[in-house]
């Protein structure tokens, strides 16, 4: 079977990454005086150009990548493949599934799945197509269906007034966590960017993040498939960062641990200082 994979910016694979797998960049704006800013997330803007532009006081947004581009793409590429499997942002965060279920209504070979997670989450489901044997979209699709409930991510805050900002944080709740030094815990795969739980302690992370693998994903404390941490590169110098790096990896007490900075897409929502992590059960 010869086939291809789409992913957007969000899944953090970076375009020609992997043979057959094409990334379509997410949008990213900002408002800057009263000029506004549209950006291909990746392509003309990076994350560090966004956490610095953050720190003087930008509000970035996100959005769905630019229809014409994923047109376009389409039909470039949908008479060279027999399949095309599409995986995009979970449309618990965004409206991108929906483009491109559309979008994929005009190609009989064209197939749109919805992740459980994005960046790690859905990396970890593109090398698993890739390695698949007698590939098609039947064994696609249970694939997807059979791992879904395997999958969850969340992202501890370090920091709220990113997210207080950008409106993932209602003003007085941020103001009155940030007045009492504790973390928020975002989910991004039932709620979508919302509460995973209420505002904590730093030494409360993981056991917060413990229950609600539990709840989402039947975690048992000795089931941990895949672990990937993520950590900014451009800012990582205040100690409680190390410390929930450090409560997350002997918490969950799996060797095979990756480590990697969230997608800039993602980020937006977090700020520079966050830790994240990206969880697969057996």
């Amino acid at each position: 079977m010869n086939f291809a994979i789409i992913v957007d910016s969000s899944s953090g694979i970076k375009q020609n990454e992997f043979k057959n797998v094409f990334v379509v960049p997410m949008t990213i704006t900002k408002k800057k005086n009263t000029q506004n800013f549209t950006y291909q997330d990746g392509v003309d803007i990076t994350q560090k150009q966004i956490f610095k532009e953050m720190e003087e006081g930008v509000v970035f947004k996100t959005a769905s990548p630019i229809l014409s581009k994923c047109s376009d793409l389409l039909e470039e590429i949908a008479g060279k493949y027999d399949e095309i499997y599409i995986l995009p942002i979970p449309m618990n965060i965004s409206g991108t599934y929906n483009q491109w279920k559309l979008l994929s209504s005009d190609y009989e070979n064209v197939f749109v799945y919805n992740p459980k997670a994005p960046s790690w989450n859905t990396r970890w489901n593109v090398l698993d197509l890739l390695a698949m044997k007698d590939i098609n979209h039947e064994k696609v699709e249970k694939y997807m269906n059979d791992t879904y409930g395997k999958n969850t991510m969340g992202i501890v805050l370090n920091e709220l007034k990113y997210a207080i900002r950008g409106g993932r944080i209602g003003l007085v709740k941020g103001l009155i966590a940030t007045a009492l030094k504790l973390n928020i815990v975002l989910d991004l795969t039932v709620k979508g960017l919302e509460y995973m739980n209420k505002a904590l302690n730093v030494n409360k992370i993981f056991s917060i993040v413990s229950n609600v693998c539990c709840e989402q994903i039947k975690y048992n404390g000795n089931n941990i498939d895949r672990l990937c941490i993520y950590m900014s590169k451009v800012r990582n110098q205040k100690f409680k960062t190390e410390t929930i790096k450090k409560l997350l990896i002997e918490g969950f007490g799996f060797k095979g641990v990756e480590f990697a900075e969230l997608p800039a897409v993602i980020s937006v929502h977090s700020g520079p200082n966050y830790v994240g992590f990206s969880v697969r059960v057996k």
